[in-house]
Order: C-alpha cells, then sequence, then structure tokens
C-alpha cells in the first residue's frame, strides 16, 4: 500500500512543481527601455535556473522521506512545494535548507545585477529629460526590492512620492510671477482689443489682420511684436515689471537648491533645478538658459542634474542677439553679442572671444569667454581659450596653466572657488541696466 501511495504521491509531486511556472509574466509587462527590458530577461532566466535547481532539492526530499517512510516529513514537503510553485512562498523545512540558501543567493545576484541596469538606466533617461520614462523604471524597481520578482501585467505600478515641500519665499515667488503675467496679458488684450476696434472704424484692414496676429499670439501666452506705438509702450512696460519678477524667481531657486545641496537632498536638487530653467514660467523671462553646470563635459548634450543642467543647442532660437555668462555663487555677470550659429562654435571678437566649441585639454572640458589681452604666463592663471599653445584666461571653466589638477573656475582672469556657470541667450535688446555687463572688442 505505500509503494502505491509512493508512486501516486511522485506523481502529484512531479504535477505540482512543473505545471506551474516560477513567474508568470504578461507581454506587457516588461521595462519600457531596451536595456532594462533585456535585464529582465536575463533576471527571468537566472531565476528560471535558481526555481530549477530549488525543485530538484524539494523532489529528492520527497523521495528521501518516501524511502523513509516519514509521512510527515513528506506532507511537509509536498504543501512546501505546491507553496513555492504556486504561492513563492519559500520552503522552511530543514531539509531543504542548504537549497532554499543557494535559491535566496542566486535571487539576491539577480536582482543586485538587474537593479544596476536600471539605476543606469534610470540616470540616462533623466539626462534624456524623459522623467515620466524614468519615473516609471524608478517605481518598477523599487517594486522589485520590496517583492523579489518583476511585476506582472496585473501589479499595478503606483508612483512613488517623489515631490517634497517646496520653500514658502518660492511658492510665493512663483505665485506673485504668475499674477503678474496674468495681470499683464489681460492689460495687453484689452489694449490690441481697442486697436483692433480703432483699426474697423478707419477701414484699415491691414490694422485689424495686425491687431488679430497679435491676439493670436496673446493666446499663445507670447506678448506680440506691433507697430502701434502706444501698444508697444504697454507691452515694453509688462515686459519689464516681469523680467523683475522672473529675476527675484531666479533668486529665490538659487537659494533653494543651494540648502538642498547643502543637505546633500541631490535629487531634490536636480528637480528644482529644471523646474526653475524649462517650467512655464520659466518661459517669460528674457534669457533662455543653454548650459548651467561646473563641468563643461554635458555642453551642447541634454542634462538634467543640479550641478550639470544643459539643454541642445538646436533647441535655440535663431534670433539671439546676446549670451551672457553667469556666476550663480555672486550673480555677476558678463555678456557678449552673438548670433545663434556662433553659440557652438569658438571665434574672436577682437580682444574677446567665445569658446563654444568647449575644447578638451588637461582632460577638462573649457567652456566660456577668454580674453586676448591677458595671458597666462604665470603659474595659477586658469586658462578658458588658446590659439596653439598661448592661452588665454578670462570668464568660465578651464584649468590651471601648469598644474593638470582638473576643473578650475576663472573670472576676470582671477582663479575663484568652485561654482555654477551658466550659460544664457536672449533675442531681446539690452536693458540699461545689462549693458555695463556687456563687453567690449
Amino acid at each position: 500500500m505505500f509503494g502505491l501511495f509512493r508512486g501516486r504521491f511522485a506523481i502529484g509531486m512531479a504535477f505540482i512543481l512543473t505545471a506551474s511556472p516560477a513567474f508568470v509574466f504578461a507581454e506587457d509587462s516588461t521595462a519600457t527601455s531596451e536595456p532594462a527590458s533585456l535585464a529582465d530577461k536575463q533576471f527571468q532566466e537566472a531565476m528560471a535556473a535558481a526555481d530549477d535547481l530549488l525543485k530538484k532539492s524539494v523532489e529528492k526530499a520527497i523521495r528521501e522521506a518516501t524511502d523513509s517512510g516519514d509521512f510527515d516529513a513528506l506532507a511537509a514537503l509536498a504543501k512546501q512545494g505546491k507553496g513555492f510553485t504556486e504561492k513563492r512562498e519559500i520552503p522552511t523545512a530543514p531539509a531543504l535548507k542548504p537549497a532554499v540558501d543557494a535559491w535566496l543567493a542566486s535571487r539576491d545576484k539577480a536582482i543586485a545585477a538587474l537593479i544596476e541596469v536600471y539605476d543606469a538606466e534610470i540616470r540616462t533617461l533623466t539626462m534624456m529629460r524623459k522623467f515620466t520614462e524614468a519615473t516609471t523604471l524608478q517605481n518598477r524597481k523599487q517594486l522589485i526590492q520590496k517583492t523579489g520578482s518583476l511585476p506582472d501585467a496585473t501589479t499595478p505600478i503606483v508612483p512613488s512620492d517623489t515631490t517634497f515641500d517646496r520653500p514658502k519665499e518660492l511658492v510665493e515667488q512663483n505665485a506673485a510671477l504668475a499674477q503678474r503675467v496674468a495681470e499683464a496679458m489681460a492689460e495687453v488684450r484689452e489694449a490690441v482689443k481697442r486697436t483692433e476696434e480703432s483699426a474697423i472704424s478707419r477701414g484699415d484692414l491691414d490694422g485689424v489682420k495686425s491687431a488679430q496676429n497679435a491676439l493670436s499670439q496673446l493666446e499663445q501666452n507670447n506678448f506680440p511684436q506691433s507697430p502701434d506705438a502706444a501698444l508697444k509702450r504697454i507691452i515694453d512696460k509688462h515686459q519689464k515689471l516681469i523680467e523683475k519678477e522672473s529675476t527675484k524667481r531666479s533668486r529665490e531657486y538659487d537659494a533653494a537648491i543651494a540648502r538642498l545641496v547643502k543637505e546633500e537632498r541631490f535629487d531634490e536638487a536636480s528637480e528644482l533645478t529644471v523646474e526653475a530653467l524649462t517650467a512655464d514660467l520659466a518661459a517669460h523671462s528674457r534669457w533662455r538658459v543653454v548650459f548651467r553646470g561646473n563641468d563643461a563635459a554635458t555642453w551642447k548634450s541634454t542634462s538634467s542634474l543640479w550641478n550639470n543642467f544643459a539643454r541642445p543647442l538646436e533647441d535655440l532660437p535663431q534670433t539671439v542677439k546676446y549670451l551672457r555668462l553667469r556666476r550663480v555663487d555672486t550673480n555677476d555677470s558678463v555678456i557678449i553679442p552673438i548670433t545663434a550659429a556662433e553659440i557652438g562654435k569658438r571665434f574672436d571678437q577682437g580682444v574677446i572671444g567665445w569658446g563654444g566649441d568647449a575644447p578638451k585639454s588637461a582632460d577638462v572640458h573649457h567652456l566660456g569667454i577668454f580674453r586676448k589681452d591677458v595671458r597666462p604666463n604665470e603659474r595659477g592663471y586658469v586658462i578658458i581659450g588658446r590659439d596653439g599653445f598661448t592661452g588665454y584666461t578670462g570668464w568660465g571653466l578651464g584649468h590651471n596653466h601648469n598644474d593638470d589638477k582638473g576643473i578650475a573656475f576663472v573670472w576676470n582672469g582671477r582663479e575663484i572657488p568652485a561654482t555654477l556657470i551658466e550659460v544664457a541667450v536672449t533675442s531681446d535688446d539690452l536693458e540699461i541696466a545689462e549693458r555695463k555687463s556687456l563687453l567690449t572688442k
């Protein structure tokens, strides 16, 4: 009779251990990016191999319990084997401890390899400003770390709470700028409508079309270009007021980001940096930030880190007139005339030049404005640009003359402490205060 029981139980256990796969994956449960999807597949293969070894250990333990006539051990092993295949319950039988320990080690190794790929891909997606994909992958990673397995199609991937409370001053400044913009748009819109009615009353079709075009630009949240002198005065007035509020907003963000960095809350600092420079309110500033960082290696690329923000030069308008280089720590700035085509190149403006090609020398990418009338002939001077073997100092990021110790920072020929250097451009004419920062040839 026991032989009959043994035969039936062996058949039953073989079905239990092979009928249910170790993990059930739906076709749409894989990660969104190709590297992450490949890592998912490798994880599945590693876990399938580990599961197979554990199943064989359970089968072996069942045979040994059967041969010894230990019915209690047999029943426990059968229950635990079924629990593992159906519910991912880890067996606790003493006879399976070595096999379970080996399975856990294989699982931990597979998860570590998977998470390493996920972390690299999350960084890549973030630098590409694909924040939605990066967040989805991050949430998926957290779920895998929590459950020890890949989520299937029925497992909701709930976004983690990555937001944090903004400083009160920042919230208030954003609100102030938003209100200023709304008031400006409303007043300009009324002025345009009056201009349109006036053109209609005069039978001025071109004037009507001009006013309608201005209204269309306002609908896109842009101030219109208008030949009407009265309307232009209203627009200029509001643009100056908005720029003033935008400057205050920029300072509040600088301060908030600096505090987060000091507290080593780097992810939140990066989040604020992107918000400060790319949110809708940022578009109302006359200056569009192209780069903000302490390493010009990301120049011309896409990056969203607090200490290396960058956007592609292709995103810039072709109407650019000026480039501004700013020290974030002191807010000092210098400005040069420039065209959109010149931003990514090296060119001279007489004594003053721009190193937009970001050449690499002494293992450092150089970026900034250089001046040819002061040469770094003494040890400790910082080189920004060069002609052959002749180096020039100036403003921006470079390296110490005769001292290859990495990135050095310079302002008007004098080395300064490490800081963030910001590059921004504008298509507008300079304000009176800004003209003081304009470098002449």
